[in-house]
C-alpha cells in the first residue's frame, strides 16, 4: 500500500471516529434532556399543576422534538390494512403484492392472501392516533439511563365495526352509462 493510500485511509478513519463521537454525544444530550423533562413534569404534577397543562407540555415536546417518537404496533389497531398493488421484481416479473400505507413492500399475495391484512410496524406519534395517559407519568421508570416516552402513550383503537378491512368490488363494463348517452 502506498504512502498516499495509507494517509487517505487514516484520514477516513479519523472522520468516521469523529462522526461516531458526535452521534454518541447527541444521544447523551437527548437522554439527559428527556430525563430532566420527565422529572420536571412529574414534579409539576405532584405539586398540583393541572393535568391538562402538564399534558399540553408533554404533547408540545413530543410533537416538536427533532427526535420523533414512533411506536411499534399492529396496523389493524388503527383500522389500517395492507394495500394490494402490482409489484415488479428485479427480473421484470410482475405480480400482486401487499404494501404498507407508506408504500413499503410487505409480501406477495400468494403468501398473505387476496384480502388486505394488518401488519406490524412503527407508527409516528400523533394526536389522531394516540392518547396520552398522564397517570403513567408518575410510575414511568428508566431503561438504560433514559425514560421511554412512548410508554406514556396508548393507541386510540377504532370501534369493532370500522376495524375490519372492506372488500371493494370493482365491476368494469363495456356498456356506456345511461347518463352518457346522447338523446
Amino acid at each position: 500500500m502506498s504512502v498516499q493510500n495509507k494517509s487517505v485511509e487514516i484520514g477516513l478513519k479519523t472522520q468516521i471516529n469523529r462522526q461516531v463521537g458526535l452521534k454518541d454525544f447527541q444521544e447523551n444530550v437527548t437522554k439527559h434532556t428527556q430525563t430532566h423533562l420527565v422529572d420536571a413534569w412529574k414534579s409539576l404534577l405532584i405539586n398540583g399543576m393541572e393535568d391538562d397543562k402538564v399534558s399540553e407540555m408533554i404533547w408540545d415536546y413530543c410533537l416538536s422534538s427533532p427526535d420523533k417518537l414512533w411506536l411499534y404496533l399492529n396496523s389493524s389497531t388503527f383500522g389500517i390494512y395492507s394495500k394490494i398493488g402490482e409489484y415488479e421484481n428485479k427480473k421484470g416479473y410482475k405480480s400482486l403484492a401487499h404494501f404498507t400505507e407508506n408504500g413499503q413492500y410487505l409480501d406477495s399475495v400468494f403468501t398473505l392472501g387476496k384480502n388486505p391484512v394488518g401488519y406490524k410496524g412503527y407508527f409516528r406519534l400523533s394526536k389522531t392516533r394516540f392518547q396520552l395517559d398522564i397517570t403513567k407519568l408518575l410510575t414511568i421508570t428508566k431503561f438504560n439511563d433514559a425514560y421511554i416516552l412512548a410508554k406514556l402513550f396508548k393507541p386510540i383503537p377504532l370501534s369493532v365495526e370500522t376495524q375490519k378491512p372492506k372488500k371493494i368490488l370493482i365491476i368494469e363494463s363495456d356498456e356506456e352509462d345511461e347518463d352518457d348517452e346522447e338523446v
